[in-house]
């Protein structure tokens, strides 16, 4: 039997609104407040680090808060390319790439700050069993290829692309 058709991501950029996420129980890692950031939820975490939801209190819009996992003594090479990368993102101007808005430290705690894109993971919409239509998936494909293109251009690579981490 055929199973009935799935809802793909539409043809809007791969960082367009979408449903958010599921909310998660904030981290005890950061405190509420956070500096300039008022901690609203946490959206995600992995063996790299924490995402928060935050509200930026001073240019009062919602922001991505990564908080990566370093140890108290992490290397100065590692918290340089920790940097290093964060600028490098920064410097994207790219319609399907986040925004990369600050980065930092707060006692003792780096982040980075990020435009706050609703919407759910690519791996959400990928299912062996049902794939997608052709011309939806070959325009994620295109729009997905054209910001790597962007990034590539100006020398970034991302180290973690999976569904996952694709909005």
């Amino acid at each position: 039997a055929r199973r009935p058709a799935r809802r793909w991501p539409s043809t809007a950029p791969l960082r367009g609104p979408a449903r958010p996420a599921p909310a998660a129980a904030v981290s005890d890692s950061v405190p509420e407040t956070f500096g300039r950031y008022q901690i609203i939820k946490l959206l995600g975490e992995g063996a790299m680090g924490s995402v928060y939801l935050a509200e930026d209190t001073q240019l009062r819009r919602q922001v991505a808060l990564k908080v990566p996992k370093f140890s108290a003594d992490a290397s100065p090479s590692l918290l340089e390319r920790f940097y290093r990368e964060a600028q490098a993102a920064a410097a994207l101007r790219h319609p399907n790439i986040c925004p990369v808005f600050d980065v930092g430290e707060i006692n003792g705690q780096h982040y980075i700050c990020m435009a706050y894109i609703e919407g759910r993971p690519l791996k959400d919409f990928v299912d062996p069993d049902n794939p997608a239509p052709v011309d939806q998936a070959a325009s994620v494909v295109c729009r997905l290829a054209d910001a790597l293109q962007q990034a590539h251009s100006q020398g970034v690579i991302h180290r973690d692309l999976k569904p996952a981490n694709i909005i």
